[in-house]
């Protein structure tokens, strides 16, 4: 899912029951509009998807690039007992169609039972489905003003592509109500690399301790011919042949 593709759409309020929505945001449209970020129709992969399931990820993806949300949400209603993948992609879609035509506690509730059906949804295009689902949970809860499901929402988002955080971010706050508390917090961000815990370099080298380096033997070690090499303690000097010291001083006798 990468590329810039079709980013969230910045959308002004034109529903006339928006501004007279109730403090619970209900019937209010989100001002942030969710759309594919990059196709949802796999350029590879697409043959393992069932036809009915392909046809449903196919007129997601047209319909919500092309703002045709009220027939996308009629489709998913419409289509039923096409199978499991099928039924997964047209909950997802419904879903968001609903938020982004400002029908967005019926969206939410499409979507709840889109993330309970996840594990349905084609594994060609789960990333990208699981992503628009995530992003259209935010953008609901973030104009309904429920923090705690915007930051599980949003965590999930960042965990799924931590590398459109700050995007998500925004559209979140995009979202919210004027006066609105919620907190758009990047919750789950990855730990960056060379966190507390990383083991220490000098315990892994190999370096022996002094104090566990093996020490030389003091014994000495026997010559060849059984005699010891080590340091011999001085002597006396050996005798002549007649016993006469070889010693300085010495010589032969008188007469």
């Amino acid at each position: 899912m990468k590329g810039s593709g079709v980013c969230a759409a910045v959308a002004a309020l034109t529903m006339a029951t928006a501004c007279g929505a109730g403090d619970d945001g209900a019937g209010l449209g989100p001002e942030v509009v969710v759309t594919p970020d990059d196709g949802l129709v796999p350029v590879r992969g697409g043959e393992d998807i069932p036809a009915a399931a392909l046809a449903a990820v196919e007129e997601c993806d047209r319909r919500l690039r092309a703002g045709e949300y009220a027939e996308l949400a009629a489709s998913a209603d419409r289509s039923t007992g096409q199978g499991p993948q099928a039924a997964a992609v047209r909950r997802v879609c419904g879903g968001t169609a609903r938020i982004n035509g400002g029908q967005v506690e019926e969206g939410l509730a499409d979507l709840r039972e889109a993330e309970a059906m996840s594990a349905d949804l084609p594994e060609a295009v789960r990333g990208q489905l699981l992503a628009l689902l995530y992003r259209a949970q935010v953008v609901g809860y973030a104009a309904t003003g429920q923090e705690a499901e915007v930051s599980a929402a949003l965590g999930d988002l960042v965990r799924l592509e931590p590398e459109r955080a700050e995007q998500y971010a925004g559209e979140c706050e995009a979202a919210k109500r004027p006066g609105s508390q919620v907190r758009c917090e990047l919750s789950g961000t990855p730990e960056p690399a060379g966190t507390p815990g990383t083991p220490d370099p000098s315990a892994t080298s190999g370096t022996p301790d002094p104090a566990e380096s093996p020490t030389g033997s003091t014994e000495p070690e026997p010559s060849p011919d059984g005699s010891a090499t080590g340091p011999t303690e001085p002597g006396p000097s050996p005798a002549s042949p007649d016993g006469a010291g070889t010693g300085p001083g010495s010589g032969e006798g008188g007469d």
